[in-house]
């Protein structure tokens, strides 16, 4: 399982608030052998949504991104799609949720959770 060693909590791009973490982290496996854990962040100001991840190469070393915010129709469906999964943490995991998270991170086609 992926940890993150975050110094300091993200923040909204657009009120540039801390973001608060709910919980809802998946686990993803990348066609390149690296796994990613995701999670949920959200700005207690504006209410926009975030994804941000941990990546831990196959080959050594991390990197660590933010995407977001996401558009007020897109940004709820996040949280929900996460909650959904019965294995969050399981990176092999193939449902849904897992599909359509994995969609928004490698940048693939949105799809309904």
């Amino acid at each position: 399982m992926i940890a993150y060693l975050r110094m300091v909590a993200a923040e909204c791009k657009q009120c540039k608030e801390a973001l608060s973490y709910p919980g809802l982290e998946l686990a993803l496996l990348l066609p390149n052998g690296n796994e990613e854990s995701v999670r949920v962040g959200r700005c207690g100001k504006c209410g926009k949504v975030y994804l941000d991840g941990f990546e831990e190469e196959f080959m050594g070393g991390c990197q660590t991104w933010l995407h977001g915010p996401f558009s007020d129709e897109e940004g709820p469906k996040i949280p929900e799609a996460i909650g959904k999964c019965p294995q969050p943490m399981n990176k092999h995991c193939a449902c849904p949720s897992h599909k359509y998270v994995f969609d928004l991170v490698c940048g693939g086609k949105t799809g309904s959770a």
